[in-house]
């Protein structure tokens, strides 16, 4: 079974007729899915229609790329735009407005634990997920979005209201 009309299309041009050489020499009935008949039961006009439709597929795929080449080899590609940085500097501050939100949160967490233990990423996502608090694309805490919210609340300017020694310990290894 195969469809023989899309099969050709993404033959090489130069290797079509040899796929067509191959079918007609098959012992086995090739099944076309696209005509719901086998190969052997075609006419050789509607044969023809299908070599002539893989022949024109395959140049109106091949013609758009062999042109991009021709350029590529003429004219130098243009700068890349430089929105993405723009996009890099927005995603930082929406992240650092969540670490903001979330610190206090976190350095209640920190509190909870016995004398020089540090918050470790899985509990702190434990920790979020059972308040219901989702996480930036709106789903569950996981160890890795922890551990980036505690790196990024580790490397918040100090800020005098909150518990500068908690901050301490986010940020040492």
């Amino acid at each position: 079974m195969a469809d023989i009309r899309e099969l050709m299309g993404r033959t090489r041009r130069d290797r079509i007729i040899k796929c067509v050489d191959v079918l007609n020499a098959l012992d086995v009935e090739v099944w076309d899915a696209s005509s719901r008949r086998t190969w052997q039961s075609m006419t050789q006009d509607e044969r023809r229609s299908l070599i002539t439709d893989a022949v024109r597929m395959n140049k109106s795929r091949s013609e758009p790329v062999k042109a991009g080449i021709r350029l590529s080899r003429t004219e130098k590609a243009a700068l890349p735009n430089s929105n993405y940085k723009h996009g890099n500097r927005a995603n930082r501050h929406n992240a650092n407005q969540r670490a903001h939100r979330y610190q206090d949160f976190v350095l209640k967490e920190m509190a909870k634990l016995p004398a020089g233990k540090k918050l470790s990423p899985s509990v702190l996502a434990t920790a979020l997920n059972a308040a219901g608090v989702s996480s930036a694309r709106g789903g569950r805490w996981t160890h890795n979005t922890a551990k980036d919210l505690i790196a990024r609340i580790g490397t918040l300017p100090e800020n005098p209201t909150s518990a500068s020694g908690a901050r301490r310990k986010l940020r040492d290894p």
